[in-house]
Parts: structure tokens; sequence; C-alpha cells
């Protein structure tokens, strides 16, 4: 939803479109966004009858969320990759991993600030949906440290 918002302003209905889901959830979705003031309203007319809001993303830097609500954010992203990999393209360049390994503290920082760099580059590179040429990608990362066993006990 984020990703398309970067792009152009779209009302609920237009998401819901875009993203194959009901109009409930994407209406209910966005009002959540708008209520974090992670999008913004651009737009507000009269459309058959009702009123119909445009958002767009606002151009911020976004905080991390705070730990009590990084978990259930990073199972939304596992969440939402699975739902995308049945439209998963497997013809196109795409690159895959699962790492479970001991890095220097300071590589893993630069690792991290790395993926974060390369996830704006990627929002940076949002044209509008089904814009002439373009291909839509889906790019989901999870980066995290683990405890380890010792830490557990």
């Amino acid at each position: 939803m984020l990703s398309l918002l970067r792009a152009e302003a779209m009302s609920a209905a237009e998401l819901a479109r875009e993203l194959g889901v009901s109009q409930a959830a994407a209406s209910y979705h966005l009002r959540r966004l708008a209520a974090a003031e992670m999008v913004e309203l651009v737009e507000e007319r009269m459309r058959r009858g009702g009123r119909e809001r445009r958002y767009r993303r606002r151009e911020v830097a976004l905080p991390a969320p705070a730990e009590p609500e990084r978990l259930a954010y990073m199972r939304v992203v596992v969440s939402e990759a699975e739902r995308k990999l049945e439209l998963a393209d497997l013809s196109a360049a795409a690159t895959t991993g699962d790492q479970d390994v001991w890095v220097d503290p300071g590589k893993w920082a630069t690792i991290v600030a790395e993926m974060r760099r390369l996830q704006g580059e990627l929002q940076a590179s949002a044209v509008t949906a089904r814009s002439p040429g373009a291909i839509r990608a889906s790019a989901s990362v999870l980066l995290f440290a683990l405890h380890s066993e010792e830490d557990r006990m």
C-alpha cells in the first residue's frame, strides 16, 4: 500500500482494485496509516454520491517500530511475502536467501545500513502503477540479530 501511495495519490477503492483486496480492508488500513501519519490526505472530492479521499505516502523518514511492535510488523512482512509469492514471475531476475550466521557487530551494522539504503533506492524508483515498460516488483526484507542459546536461558 505504501509503495503504491509513493508513486501517486489513491483512494481506498483504487488501492483495493490494485491490491486485489476488499474496499473495506483497504479503507481500514488506509485509516490506520493516516492515524500513524504515514500517509496524508491530498484530495477530497464527491464521487457517485459519496466522498472520495485520496491519500499519498508522506515523504518523511519513518521510524522503526518500537520493540513491542517490531515482532508484529515482521510477521506482517512475512505474511505479505507469502501472499505475493502467488504472483511471482519466476522467469524474471530475483534473489532469495536465508542466512543464520555469526558476524562482527560493526559489519552487521554496515549490512543493515546498506539494506536500508537499497530499500530507499527501490522506493525512490517507484513509478505509477501499470506505467508502460514498468514491472511490478516485490521486496520483503527481514534482517535481525538473533539471541544466542545462552541468552535464551
